[in-house]
C-alpha cells in the first residue's frame, strides 16, 4: 500500500467516526440496559432497590397483578414504553427520555420520591459502553 493510498483509507476512517453512525449500536445496546436496570431490576445508579411501603398504592399495584417486592416504575408500562422508544440521534448527540408530558411528570415525581439517581446509568454500564465505543472505533480505524 502506497502512502497515498494509506492516507486515503484513513480519510475514509475519520470520514465514517465523523458522521457517528457507529455510535447506534453501543448506544442502543446501553440504552436497553439502561431501560432493564431501571424498570426491571428497579436499581438506581448505586444499584440500590427502594421497596413499595404499605398502604393504598402497594394495595392498588397487587390488584391490578403487578409486582410489589420493589419499585420498579413500571404498572401499566405507560413510562415504560415512552422512555424505551425514544432513543433519538440530534445532531451528533444521542439522547433519550420521554415524549408524553405525563411522563416526564412521573419522572420528576419519582426523582423526588427516590431521588435523582433513580435515572442514572449505573457506572459499570458507563464502562461496558467506554469498552463498546472503543472497540467499534478500533475496528473502523483498522478496516
Amino acid at each position: 500500500m502506497t502512502i497515498d493510498e494509506y492516507t486515503n483509507k484513513l480519510d475514509r476512517n475519520l470520514a465514517e467516526l465523523a458522521k457517528l453512525d457507529w455510535m447506534r449500536e453501543p448506544v442502543q445496546d446501553t440504552h436497553a440496559e439502561h431501560i432493564r436496570q431501571i424498570f426491571i431490576q428497579g436499581e438506581d445508579k448505586n444499584k440500590k432497590v427502594e421497596r413499595y411501603k404499605d398502604g393504598s398504592y402497594k394495595k392498588y399495584r397487587e390488584r391490578k397483578g403487578r409486582q410489589t417486592a420493589f419499585v420498579d416504575l413500571n404498572l401499566l408500562g405507560d413510562l415504560f414504553r415512552d422512555f424505551s422508544s425514544t432513543l433519538v440521534k440530534l445532531g451528533g448527540s444521542w439522547v433519550t427520555g420521554v415524549k408524553r408530558p405525563i411522563n416526564s411528570d412521573k419522572i420528576s415525581g419519582m426523582e423526588k420520591l427516590y431521588g435523582a439517581d433513580k435515572f442514572k446509568l449505573q457506572p459499570e454500564l458507563i464502562e461496558k459502553f467506554k469498552v463498546r465505543l472503543k472497540t467499534k472505533i478500533v475496528s473502523i480505524l483498522t478496516k
